[in-house]
């Protein structure tokens, strides 16, 4: 932007002339973004769409190769021991646009693993073992502005079904209130 306003200051430039500052300080890559979101009308969409996660535990039954082959039994006490998770997300570009964006992985004891996904392909899968999968999020920071659904950015592992069920007791608060109204109506006709 320092170049492009010491370059053109008090004269009328154009968008070609923008452009033409930002290839020259940038590189091609730049252009090729530009490219992609001014030159087309290709919408800009990334979702979480999978994000699962799921305890480890040991191998049971005949375990390993040739001679070295052994039969291990179920661990009795599981207690004593920490849980292993593998946790599985799927991130996918729902757009025809295409931009690098940032993905965010949010786990049990406030761990976060932040990963740059260039955005070409459709889709991309992270698979990691540790602590338990919390969330998953796409462009965290909210760097990709011209996103069409920001809805769909990011998804929890477990489902809150806090709202799922304060909706569902309301109803049937509702439904009771109603129901006692036609059988109050119901009585009052029918008495003498």
């Amino acid at each position: 932007m320092k170049t492009y306003a010491t370059r053109w200051a008090f004269r009328s430039p154009t968008s070609a002339d923008f452009r033409a500052v930002v290839k020259e300080v940038a590189g091609d890559a730049a252009e090729a973004l530009f490219r992609e979101s001014w030159d087309s009308s290709s919408t800009f969409d990334y979702a979480v769409s999978k994000a699962d996660v799921r305890e480890t535990r040991p191998p049971v039954g005949w375990v390993g190769d040739g001679a070295g082959r052994k039969w291990t039994e179920p661990a009795r006490d599981e207690t004593t021991k920490a849980k292993t998770w593998e946790s599985v997300v799927v991130v996918r570009r729902m757009g025809e646009a295409v931009w690098p964006v940032d993905v965010e992985l949010s786990f049990e004891g406030g761990h976060v693993v932040k990963r740059t996904w260039r955005g070409v392909d459709r889709w991309i899968r992270y698979r990691c073992t540790g602590p338990k999968l919390l969330a998953a999020r796409v462009d965290p920071d909210r760097k990709l502005l011209l996103d069409a659904n920001l809805l769909n950015n990011g998804l929890k592992a477990e489902p809150d079904k806090r709202a799922a069920d304060l909706w569902a007791s309301r109803l049937r608060f509702w439904a009771q209130n109603v129901l006692e109204f036609f059988a109050l109506l119901g009585f009052a006709g029918a008495a003498p």
